[in-house]
């Protein structure tokens, strides 16, 4: 059985320049993989195209090519290191896509998951001014095994700068589809949180999703 798992953790950085965690949450059960995982998914295992909704809405087809979580700074395809810089844009033309719309992404919509979603309902855009967030690289551990577990994470850290404090309602995954000069991100994974999340200016906040396997 596969399953997804997300835990948010709150940071802040204190007077002497220590980061902090001033909260916790409890790992939950992500109940949320949508049409996009299958769909890539199903390119990859049968060596056939696809047509499949992008993060914009709109219709793409996808080939066999390699799926990223993630991507490096420096692209490539089929690169899996999950430490993208934000800001990062790989791709040219109308391929290019900026690193924050690739893997974790965050934002404020609530309303209820659908296997159709193709994207949050209201991302979190990059920047550090009102209503926006700092996207900060990825982070993934090493597949491990268990007794009959095994599993990996992915974790990626954002930074209010925006000036207030502000509430993340949902989560999710966006992978990146195709090559890396003609490539498109799909949602994969989309998350409803509960409780919702809010923290307060100059705080970071991880969200760490990890995927296990149980036989």
């Amino acid at each position: 059985m596969l399953r997804a798992y997300y835990q948010v953790t709150k940071f802040r950085e204190n007077n002497k320049g220590q980061i902090r965690v001033t909260k916790r949450g409890r790992q939950r059960i992500s109940r949320s993989f949508v049409k996009g995982f299958l769909g890539l998914l199903y390119t990859n295992a049968t060596n056939n195209s696809a047509t499949l909704n992008d993060i914009s809405n709109a219709q793409n087809t996808q080939g066999n090519y390699a799926v990223n979580l993630s991507v490096n700074a420096g692209g490539g395809n089929g690169a899996m290191g999950l430490n993208a810089t934000y800001g990062t844009v790989i791709g040219t033309g109308s391929y290019a896509q900026d690193l924050a719309n690739i893997g974790i992404v965050v934002g404020s919509g609530d309303n209820a998951v659908a296997t159709t979603d193709y994207a949050l309902e209201t991302k979190i855009a990059e920047g550090t001014g009102e209503g926006t967030l700092e996207h900060f690289g990825h982070h993934t551990s090493i597949p491990t095994t268990t007794g009959s577990d095994a599993s990996f994470y992915i974790e990626r850290i954002f930074r209010n700068s925006s000036g207030a404090a502000m509430t993340i309602s949902e989560a999710g995954i966006y992978a990146l589809g195709g090559s890396a000069t003609a490539a498109r991100p799909y949602c994969i994974i989309r998350d409803v949180l509960d409780p919702v999340v809010s923290f307060d200016d100059a705080e970071y906040l991880k969200v760490k999703y990890t995927l296990k396997i149980t036989v």
